[in-house]
């Protein structure tokens, strides 16, 4: 009888062992299948956003050209502009000579910051953005004359060779606006991606 008992408890035990072993082993795998598949996705995002092109008009043709990662220029009708203020970590005032030194506010084009609720994450956007204007001077490339309700003018912003929305994006400091289609919507997304599946910034 104990013999039996003995036996049956050591059965239950095996079978648990084996319940748990198996669970264990499908979590595992999918774990690993998660990694692998986010693994994936920023290999693609990689790859997109280090061959995304824009056009820009050489002797009166229109000249696709690679604007990756390493590879970005101002465009050649950008506005020479003096940085005043960052007001926020999508908006900006400047000083534009070609346009009578005038103040402007600039509202980014292809971002917005995090909901107003997450104060945090909106400081952190506004503080990174000062850091990415350190000299204060810019350049702004227009898409339109349009302004907003705020009478903000549209801008795509540059520092250098850096476009600065997608940097931000790209540190995860800021999203990338999906509802407005623009030049450069495919590598702000793509930046955006980058930093989701990192972890950084707000995507922590």
């Amino acid at each position: 009888m104990q013999f039996t008992i003995v036996m049956s408890s050591c059965f239950m035990s095996s079978c648990c062992i084996k319940k748990y072993l198996i669970i264990y082993s499908i979590d595992h795998i999918l774990l690993l299948s998660k990694i692998v598949s986010q693994a994936i996705v920023l290999i693609i995002c990689l790859f997109l956003w280090s061959c995304s092109v824009t056009e820009r008009e050489i002797d009166g043709r229109k000249c696709r050209r690679s604007v990756g990662i390493f590879h970005s220029r101002v465009d050649r009708n950008a506005l020479s502009a003096q940085l005043v203020k960052v007001v926020s970590g999508q908006t900006i005032e400047v000083i534009i000579p070609q346009q009578d030194n005038q103040l402007q506010r600039v509202r980014i084009i292809g971002i917005d910051v995090p909901k107003l609720e997450d104060t945090l994450g909106r400081e952190q956007g506004k503080t990174r953005l000062k850091e990415l204007l350190t000299d204060n001077k810019i350049n702004l490339e227009l898409e339109s004359d349009e302004r907003d309700r705020y009478n903000r003018i549209f801008a795509h912003v540059w520092h250098h060779d850096t476009l600065v929305s997608e940097e931000l994006a790209k540190e995860g400091y800021v999203l990338a606006n999906t509802k407005y289609p623009h030049k450069y919507s495919d590598r702000i997304f793509h930046a955006q991606e980058y930093a989701r599946i990192l972890g950084y910034g707000i995507w922590k």
